[in-house]
């Protein structure tokens, strides 16, 4: 039985259920959701769900080929 299969559609549906969160609700500064949030402004609400979600995939990818956490703060530009 292959079980990589059912891990990428489990991911996907965590995805998706989180997207209205992370886009809507979410309180939290994130350089992730600064971006979705931006987008959304541009496209419109389901095109950055979209965008959002593609994107989340390839960091969840990412993260399962080298092994690393999920920094938040990834991709943000530190003053000093």
């Amino acid at each position: 039985m292959d079980t990589s299969h059912a891990v990428v559609t489990t991911s996907c549906d965590i995805c998706s259920s989180r997207l209205p969160v992370i886009l809507n609700r979410s309180t939290a500064t994130s350089t992730l959701r600064t971006w979705a949030l931006a987008l959304k402004e541009r496209l419109g609400f389901k095109r950055a769900a979209v965008a959002l979600a593609r994107k989340l995939a390839v960091i969840m990818h990412t993260m399962l080929k080298t092994g690393e956490l999920f920094d938040p703060r990834a991709g943000a530009i530190t003053a000093g």
